[in-house]
């Protein structure tokens, strides 16, 4: 048995498969949740879809916007509903559209240069970027005001390593039960708990071993051009995650003592933490979805809903069963 420097816990039956779905729309995303109705994006920033909790029942909203936004939009946006609202920034070209979903007024806010990645939607009609900031030559966290249009910086959160944030890139999720924001990083075992006004609460770690960075950039210098590119190849320890109700849920790639690769080619190992209590409370396995994984996850209420792009497939998860346990380990 090889020694990789750590166990995992696995939690006995704790998720049941309900049921899987194949959406009208070939890729779609959850952009939001509230009460019985989830919202989806899809590869058409005009439309937003809204269905029940088991995806069953799909309605369409069509969204009226400008061809100069849908034009910057056209190869990345990242929608977010907080109904009765919607917002879509557009990545590369930073800016939001924004209104309500039952209206037909469309408005526009536009940001200063720099691309954005990650949109979370907080409780209080606001919204947390993580944002290329062009001083620092990286990509930090911007607290964004509607009402204002500002966009208020982070304070020494982010690792600076002047690299466009691809070393330092990860997932950013919000729970709106404790109001804190949690982000996790996809290329070492670091997660940084956050709370809604920014301020940096605790960085913790993943089960993991890889203390280091598993990327690598290289610079190119070209006149007054710099490019920067992966050199060699990475390892993505957290594939990708979700906070909901204290507990964070990562996809990982780290194979424990325990654990053999056929593990990992027949599964996906969701690793959970209680991040208000700061510890690792156990593991489960989700089978493969004809040889792949999950391109995002989500946890609302008792569900849990796994997206393989062309198919979503839906597990109940018994929390109860997992509080019980992880008080025991």
């Amino acid at each position: 048995m090889l020694n990789r420097g750590f166990d995992r816990t696995y939690f006995t039956s704790v998720v049941t498969k309900v049921t899987s779905v194949v959406p009208s729309s070939k890729k779609s995303e959850i952009t939001g949740m509230s009460q019985n109705r989830i919202y989806l994006s899809t590869e058409d920033p005009h439309e937003i879809l809204i269905t029940d909790s088991l995806l069953s029942n799909v309605g369409s909203i069509s969204v009226q916007l400008d061809k100069e936004f849908v034009d910057r939009s056209s190869h990345f946006f990242i929608t977010r509903v907080d109904s009765p609202d919607f917002r879509i920034f557009s990545g590369n070209r930073p800016s939001v559209a924004f209104g309500k979903l039952s209206g037909t007024s469309v408005k526009v806010d536009t940001f200063n240069p720099g691309s954005i990645t990650r949109v979370i939607s907080l409780a209080n009609n606001s919204y947390v970027l993580r944002k290329l900031d062009f001083s620092k030559k990286d990509q930090v966290f911007f607290k964004y005001y509607p009402d204002s249009g500002y966009l208020k910086p982070e304070s020494n959160i982010s690792d600076i390593r002047h690299d466009a944030g691809m070393v330092t890139d990860g997932f950013l999720d919000f729970d709106r039960k404790t109001s804190l924001i949690a982000y996790v990083y996809c290329y070492k075992n670091v997660y940084q708990l956050i709370d809604t006004n920014l301020n940096l609460i605790r960085v913790g770690n993943t089960i993991d071993t890889f203390t280091q960075y598993q990327m690598q950039v290289e610079k190119a210098v070209s006149g007054k051009k710099t490019t920067i590119s992966q050199k060699g190849p990475a390892f993505i320890v957290n594939r990708i995650s979700t906070f909901y109700d204290s507990l964070l849920y990562i996809s990982s790639n780290a194979i424990s003592n325990d654990e053999s690769y056929e593990t990992l080619d027949k599964h996906e190992i969701i690793d959970v933490y209680n991040l208000v209590k700061g510890k690792y409370v156990g593991s489960f396995l989700l089978p493969l979805n004809n040889h792949k994984r999950s391109t995002r996850i989500h946890v609302y209420r008792s569900m849990l809903y796994c997206n393989y792009e062309n198919e979503w497939i839906i597990y109940k998860l018994d929390k109860d069963k997992m509080c019980r346990e992880a008080a025991t380990m």
